[in-house]
């Protein structure tokens, strides 16, 4: 499920303090990261699309889920490339096969049996730059939760295995923060039963 609308070149150039100014795949950056506000404030798109997946959980009823909500503030595209289910799959609505620059994407992946957990992976692509980010959650059901998200040039994950990817995850803590290539990734995750797990991939340069 998506939500929040997205931010276009045509949208900044309608801005009078853009008149004659070239749109830049940063400007729209940082025109995203203005209209979602930051995850832990208040009235924003964050709190939207928490409210949107937290109905999901509820639609879902009891049971180990990872709440997903994954943001994008690159300027451009990203589109669904590829992912992975190790404990668990995702629930009654799939993941989004494109999330516009401005969107933010939630979805529900739940445990698929008695003593399992919610562990997986996602891998997106941006457009035009053919960057590539991997995010990793991963809620057991015995045992710390934890999240992963990283950025690559074209085929640097989707040419990856996904057992490299698992042990990337597994060794990763409830936190990744780090900058690459143009980008600031982050991922953070709760430490509850049905953890909210927060990606965000930012662009900081052109």
């Amino acid at each position: 499920m998506i939500v929040g609308s997205e931010i276009t070149e045509e949208v900044l150039a309608s801005y009078p303090e853009n008149k004659d100014k070239p749109i830049t795949k940063l400007m729209l950056a940082k025109a995203a990261t203005e209209q979602m506000g930051m995850p832990d404030g208040k009235d924003n798109q964050f709190t939207e699309a928490i409210k949107h997946v937290n109905g999901m959980k509820e639609e879902y009823g009891n049971g180990a889920s990872t709440l997903l909500v994954i943001a994008n503030q690159t300027g451009e595209t990203l589109n669904h490339l590829a992912d992975r289910s190790w404990s668990g799959d995702i629930n009654k609505y799939p993941y989004d096969p494109v999330i516009k620059n401005g969107q933010i994407s939630v979805v529900l992946h739940t445990k698929t049996a008695m003593f399992r957990g919610s562990v997986g992976s996602i891998i997106y692509r941006s457009d035009p730059s053919q960057d590539e980010f991997v995010l990793g959650f991963w809620t057991p059901y015995i045992g710390t939760n934890k999240s992963y998200i990283n950025a690559g040039k074209l085929d640097e994950w989707n040419k990856k295995s996904w057992s490299d990817i698992y042990d990337k995850l597994d060794d990763s803590g409830m936190i990744t923060m780090q900058q690459v290539l143009s980008y600031q990734v982050s991922s953070t995750t709760g430490g509850y039963t049905s953890p909210v797990c927060i990606f965000t991939m930012r662009r900081i340069k052109e």
